[in-house]
């Protein structure tokens, strides 16, 4: 899908770049990558902005930077959670920019509001400026819209950036089914009132849209269990626990929505305990007790999780022996009890 476009930008890179370097050789001699470093940070979950490029078709133009917003008086700005990257490229003498943005999801749309806003107001300066490096400005990436109208899309269009029509019908996830919300994903620039482009040697030619993989991966299983295997949160933490969440709350006609990815399960209680949401956790995590945090029992039969044991190859010595015989012990018993290990 890659290789039939010239610029592909990519999110959510994540900071071992062995997946992307994998990707750009997978499509060969021809293509080029530039890549942000990590952001740093909880909200900025060590992500990268990465621009793929095919060297026959475009070539880079010398612009390559990371947007900072400059401080208020002798106050400095709050910065974003994760720093947009922007990068030039030229094609046939006709040059453009491309600036590639995730803002912070956060725990309310509200929250998402300054960086839309600031963003939107940082572009509208950068292409007014004369004399400037700003030719052909495009914008693009996950501004975690909800919806056309509503406040976070309206800050998003307030300076004159304008997406194309044909994104208005769209789906922004593969895995929902409702058209009017998650406008997510975007890609606008500049235009007049009268929705005239400002793009200059640039022609839109009507054309935009999403692409569906589902057809075409993983194919016999559902939705829901192609999402946890692809999604661009993988539940690297504990897939098999992850698994069998989705499986039971698929069964139950849940359809879970998350809030924030974490890598240790003592962060996920602390979250839960500030308010944000609920978490299903392995039952050894009652023994950490924080004020506001309540557990409760699982009631289906098939809320179990494995475990296994991982021995050296070849001979044990006898005091592993026993370790495993009391192993499988304390497990019958759990099993007994109801419990599963």
């Amino acid at each position: 899908m890659i290789s039939r476009f010239d610029v592909v930008a990519v999110q959510e890179s994540r900071r071992n770049p062995l997946a992307l370097k994998r990707l750009v050789s997978s499509l060969g001699p021809d293509w080029r990558v530039i890549i942000s470093d990590a952001t740093e940070g909880a909200a900025g979950n060590g992500e990268r902005i990465a621009f793929l490029y095919d060297s026959t078709r475009v070539q880079p133009s010398g612009l390559v930077g990371e947007i900072v917003l400059p401080p208020i008086g002798e106050d400095p700005q709050r910065q974003f959670a994760r720093t947009p990257y922007t990068a030039s490229f030229a094609r046939n003498g006709v040059e453009f920019t491309l600036a590639s943005v995730h803002i912070l999801w956060g725990r309310s749309p509200a929250e998402r509001l300054p960086e839309i806003t600031a963003f939107a107001q940082w572009m509208h300066d950068w292409a007014a400026r004369p004399n400037d490096w700003n030719s052909n400005l495009i914008v693009l990436g996950d501004f975690n819209l909800d919806r056309i109208g509503d406040p976070l899309y309206e800050a998003f269009i307030s300076t004159g950036l304008w997406p194309p029509a044909e994104l208005n019908i769209v789906p922004r996830t593969i895995f929902d089914d409702d058209k009017t919300k998650h406008f997510y994903d975007q890609l606008a620039w500049f235009s007049k009132p009268d929705g005239t482009s400002l793009l200059k040697g640039l022609a839109y030619g009507q054309r935009a849209g999403t692409f569906d993989f589902i057809p075409h991966v993983f194919q016999g299983l559902s939705r829901s269990e192609v999402s946890w295997r692809i999604s661009d949160h993988p539940k690297h933490v504990a897939p098999a626990m992850s698994r069998t969440i989705s499986t039971l709350c698929h069964q139950a006609g849940i359809d879970l929505s998350d809030a924030m990815e974490v890598l240790a399960f003592p962060t996920t209680l602390g979250l839960v305990a500030s308010g944000m949401g609920l978490a299903i956790v392995p039952a050894s995590m009652r023994a950490t007790v924080l004020p506001g945090l309540v557990y409760g029992d699982l009631a289906d039969n098939d809320a179990t999780s494995q475990l296994s044991a991982v021995l050296p190859d070849g001979e044990v010595d006898g005091l592993t022996r026993q370790f495993l015989k009391t192993a499988n012990a304390v497990l019958t018993k759990l099993t007994h009890h109801g419990l599963s290990g």
